[in-house]
């Protein structure tokens, strides 16, 4: 495994990490305040069937964040996935988003038609309207009620607040280790895949100290930047003709308002070739809880979406029931 820096127009340069494998490309795309190498237990699992590379986007990681503070964030993120996707050829490369990952493959998709080969996307931040469509109601996956009541309670400002929030500093690695592992969400984490977030999303100080590399206000400005251009996004969702499978949870965390469990069978439901799939007991973070189960789904599904005709065959929306125990 190795990192490589991949320098982009406006003199960023995103580092990207080979978490193994063979075969076609498969980008992780992660959520944010979270880095590339997070997704390494995930990638073991999917090592047989794809070339895996987590990327670092703009301002997490081992990516320095814009120097340019008017950006839309989301949207450098969208340019970052571009940047990586020109390194290594566009001739069959498929995008694994989570969270605040998944809206930036979704905006790179729609800049560029083309890009990825199909998408898996978990529990996207990519927000529909208030109201829910008439064809909409028809669809027993989409609860109008909760929709309603989380629309009605957010505030864009909710989750940068809570950023902002949070301890930047520890006295040690093993420290920090510590103190994630005794609170949610992190406690639900699967223990390889909280050490890799310590070890590559801390950066050790000359005194013994470690701090994150994801700054409390670098996650909340990302927070802040997400909610205008997550409803724009929703907006052209038609425009995205690739096999997109999104996936969610069914839990919510505690003290969450905007859950975005809630508008992923929207958001597959507005695309030509998506499906929703929803897997029972699973929460926002099931990509780092249940690795393997969660290999298992992109695996088929992106089996499947080599062959529009099997593609096809496939139901546009299906509830999995996930063992309780933790895969």
């Amino acid at each position: 495994m190795g990192t490589i820096c991949i320098p982009k127009r406006d003199g960023v340069e995103i580092a990207a990490h080979f978490l193994g494998g063979t075969g076609p490309l498969l980008l992780f795309a992660p959520a944010n305040g979270f880095h590339g190498r997070c997704y390494e237990p995930l990638a073991s699992c999917l090592a047989d069937h794809f070339k895996c590379v987590g990327v670092d986007l703009e301002g997490q990681g081992d990516t320095p964040a814009p120097a340019d503070s008017t950006k839309n964030m989301l949207e450098q993120m969208a340019e970052d996935l571009l940047a990586v996707v020109d390194h290594f050829g566009r001739d069959e490369c498929y995008v694994f988003g989570h969270s605040g990952g998944g809206l930036a493959a979704v905006i790179a998709e729609q800049q560029r038609p083309g890009t990825f080969k199909a998408m898996y996307l978990y529990e996207p931040v990519v927000f529909g309207p208030d109201q829910v469509g008439v064809d909409e109601k028809v669809n027993s996956f989409i609860d109008h009620a909760k929709i309603a009541a989380a629309h009605a309670a957010f505030t864009p400002n909710f989750l940068s607040e809570r950023a902002l929030r949070r301890r930047p500093r520890f006295a040690s690695k093993q420290a920090a280790l510590q103190s994630f592992a005794s609170k949610a969400p992190f406690k639900a984490f699967q223990s390889c895949a909280l050490a890799a977030y310590i070890e590559h999303g801390l950066r050790e100080l000359p005194d013994g100290s470690a701090e994150l590399k994801c700054t409390p206000e670098v996650e909340g400005r990302v927070f802040l930047d997400t909610w205008g251009v997550a409803q724009r996004t929703f907006g052209r969702l038609g425009q995205v003709t690739c096999p997109v499978v999104v996936a969610a949870g069914t839990e919510t965390m505690p003290g969450v308002i905007m859950a975005p469990e809630l508008e992923a069978p929207r958001i597959a439901a507005q695309i030509p070739s998506g499906r929703f799939e929803q897997y029972k007991w699973m929460g926002h973070f099931g990509p780092f809880d249940s690795p393997a189960y969660i290999a298992d789904r992109v695996i088929f599904n992106l089996f499947f979406s080599k062959n529009s005709v099997l593609w096809s065959t496939l139901p546009k929306a299906q509830s999995e029931r996930v063992p309780r125990a933790r895969l």
